[in-house]
């Protein structure tokens, strides 16, 4: 299951448009999305939530709930990128996908984890 969800991820990413393949971004642009990483857990709940009630959340509707909930405004072409990569066949993001996919980032093997006391250590997972 894994393995065919890292398959179809990176089918996304291959086939994506040559003016989204080569869109450059900014160091302000990456802070927002450290922002939304640091915050993902409200951004989850609010895509659960639209799941459960069998609200798509469109493009519109994402640009949306990143405002409304973690107080975010990503770049256009940042949110283009991210609805090519994680929509569903009918062009309305995939919340369940983008979220796991966020939160494995922040488990990523060899990263460094801080806990409360300042320690660090690396993730081994």
């Amino acid at each position: 299951m894994l393995l065919k969800f890292k398959t179809y991820i990176l089918l996304q990413v291959e086939s994506m448009p040559p003016e989204l393949a080569r869109a450059k971004f900014t160091a302000e642009q990456f802070a927002q999305i450290g922002i939304l990483r640091r915050r993902l857990h409200e951004l989850a709940v609010a895509l659960h939530f639209c799941q459960e009630v069998g609200r798509p959340v469109t493009r519109q509707e994402f640009v949306r709930l990143l405002k409304k909930t973690i107080d975010v405004t990503l770049a256009p072409a940042v949110v283009d990128v991210i609805m090519h990569v994680f929509s569903d066949a009918h062009g309305n993001l995939d919340g369940l996908a983008f979220v796991d996919v966020m939160k494995r980032r922040q488990r990523m093997p060899g990263q460094r984890i801080h806990d409360v006391s300042g320690k660090v250590a690396l993730n081994a997972n």
